[in-house]
């Protein structure tokens, strides 16, 4: 399943939303990923929180299940990518128009946009 919203504030493209074996979304995470320097144990868990949409009820059904997908990339407001593998949404609030996701992992990821670096953590 695809979702794409044109327009906005800059009347640009919103990127592109998609779900499957790797769900591509965009939001903020808690705690913030936007630097390099993480302090995250295994076990740890991160929020999500982003606009409700027609992806939602796919998210809320992965949570009932406790699906694991293989690969969660999430597109920060500051352009940095950070991809979680082998995730699993272990809850799902909503909060008027927006709904907060809590995600654990085994693999962590962060691509940072501006300081071009880029930092992993892998628990086997």
């Amino acid at each position: 399943m695809t979702a794409e919203q044109i327009g906005g504030r800059s009347g640009g493209l919103i990127p592109m939303q998609t779900l499957g074996g790797w769900w591509r979304l965009t939001g903020t995470l808690k705690p913030d990923l936007g630097g390099l320097d993480t302090n995250l144990e295994m076990g740890d868990s991160l929020t999500l929180i982003r606009k409700v949409d027609v992806l939602s009820p796919h998210i809320r059904a992965a949570a009932a299940s406790q699906h694991v997908v293989a690969r969660i990339s999430v597109t920060l407001p500051s352009g940095s990518t950070v991809t979680l593998f082998n995730a699993r949404v272990t809850d799902v609030e909503d909060t008027h128009e927006l709904e907060e996701i809590e995600l654990t992992f085994q693999k962590i990821e962060i691509e940072n946009k501006r300081g071009k670096g880029s930092f992993g953590d892998n628990w086997h």
